[in-house]
């Protein structure tokens, strides 16, 4: 077994070195270094893989994660859920590691689980308590919040036909109820309306033995499959896909390999800074008219989000590495922004936010943009590209928007305090404190539900040189 100190290098090369104290950066700005949450959708995945596979794994941060159930309520609730089955955590002196250790999932008998409000942990877990341990078993799985009202049809419709018998209780798919069943050779999803779908059943085969999945219909967000993919191979799971008209994955443990007793080197997860919260952090800087750094981040990662680095630089902002894994994003949008979000949903509330600023001339001239490949956000916490597209409008921009785009044409601010509802959903509080920056007149209402995934949101706005939200 490798020794710990060996794992802080290894932390340690994710980590960039910051300027010295004072250095100076162009026009005469101080850089603000900005630590965003560690990415949710990793280690969320991280977690469940380990919990699931059983044996010892190693979480790598490269930064002080801070103590298990700090990084947000979605984390929160999904550590203590699977504490409850048996996962521990044991974090290394300065947090930077943490040691998992678990039985697995293979004796899992009849469970009751509550999952709080994370999409993400709970299609996994659905998919986790449709097949493993012991078939027959009965599990239930609790939500909160939004969840509450969200619906997975596709996932629900798959473990139906493989004879899981899924209750659920509410207007949407959560909570729920089903008795669990021997893993099939093949699986079936047709039409996902998320990519979480997809991955859900990928951790289902993986665990449970291997097998085929077949995907009928495009796939969302791809990205985040990407993540899941690469979750996969560090637990030894060999993954072959065939695209086509159809998508067919195929699982199977590499040969020789038993998962609980897998190389160890094989268990060690690295988990980045949150691409999206980045996208937030550098959308501040640009509006509050400072340079802000964030680290730990791979610009040639998994994280998909990372792409708003490109949008910036060809929007007229400036991108420059400071050290490994670290961007600094400094300047002023010229150009408007016309990008497809496809695959990448989460960047709509950031770019909603810089276009606005862009509209009203924050930059210079005011320029209209426009956001396509939104037809997932209605899907979300809330209906986000039509509380996107009020929210603009309500500050005095004449936002239009159909099935999946969104057009921010030049306007004209109001000036009467404007009160803008973020409906319980972390990012629409994102965009809205976004804007907030362009007109100080705004006052954001459910400001507290950041908790979800960003805690310190509003403490970072404040913290930048420029005018301070209104509490």
């Amino acid at each position: 077994m490798h020794a710990m100190g060996e794992e802080f290098r290894e932390a340690e090369k994710l980590t960039p070195k910051p300027p010295p104290a004072g250095a100076a950066k162009p026009h005469g700005l101080q850089s603000t270094h900005i630590y965003v949450p560690h990415s949710k959708s990793m280690l969320q995945r991280a977690l469940l893989a380990a919990a699931w596979a059983g044996g010892e794994t190693r979480l790598i941060f490269p930064c002080d994660p801070g103590p298990p159930g700090s990084q947000g309520a979605d984390v929160a609730d999904l550590i203590l859920s699977l504490g409850a089955l048996g996962l521990g955590i044991e974090p290394s002196k300065g947090g930077w590691v943490w040691g998992l250790s678990a039985p697995g999932f293979a004796s899992l008998g009849s469970v009751t689980v509550a999952l709080g409000e994370s999409a993400t942990a709970a299609r996994i877990c659905t998919a986790a308590l449709a097949f493993a341990g012991r078939p027959g078993s009965i599990r239930s799985l609790g939500v909160s919040g939004t969840l509450a009202s969200r619906s997975s049809q596709a996932l629900m419709a798959t473990l139906n036909t493989a004879g899981c018998k899924v209750q659920c209780a509410g207007p949407g798919s959560w909570p729920l109820a089903l008795s669990s069943v021997a893993m099939p050779p093949e699986l079936e999803l047709v039409d996902p309306v998320s990519s979480q779908e997809v991955s859900a059943l990928l951790f289902a085969l993986a665990f449970e033995g291997g097998g085929r999945l077949t995907v009928r219909g495009e796939i969302p967000s791809k990205p985040y499959l990407e993540m899941t993919l690469s979750v996969l191979r560090t637990f030894g799971i060999g993954v072959k896909r065939i695209g086509g008209t159809e998508t067919h994955f195929l699982l199977a443990r590499k040969e020789g390999e038993s998962l609980p007793d897998a190389d160890f080197q094989r268990r060690r997860v690295q988990v980045e800074c949150d691409a999206s919260s980045a996208a937030v952090a550098w959308s501040a800087g640009l509006l509050a008219r400072t340079p802000v750094c964030v680290a730990g981040i791979e610009r040639d990662g998994v994280q998909g989000d990372v792409r708003i680095l490109d949008m910036l630089a060809g929007a007229g902002a400036s991108v420059i590495g400071e050290g490994a894994h670290a961007w600094r994003v400094e300047g002023a949008l010229s150009k408007g922004l016309q990008v497809s979000l496809a695959d990448t949903p989460d960047l709509a509330p950031p770019l909603a936010a810089l276009a606005a600023g862009l509209a009203l001339g924050h930059f210079g001239d005011p320029v209209p943009s426009r956001l396509s490949g939104l037809g997932t956000l209605d899907g979300k916490e809330s209906a986000r590209l039509e509380v996107l597209c009020s929210g603009l409008q309500s500050i005095g921009i004449q936002a239009r928007r159909g099935a999946d785009w969104l057009e921010i044409p030049v306007g004209s601010a109001l000036s009467d305090p404007i009160v803008l509802d973020a409906h319980n959903d972390h990012r629409m509080a994102f965009a809205f404190g976004l804007m907030a920056l362009v007109v100080p007149t705004i006052r954001v209402e459910g400001r507290r539900c950041v908790s979800k995934s960003w805690p310190g949101f509003w403490e970072m706005l404040a913290s930048l040189p420029s005018e301070r939200l209104e509490e």
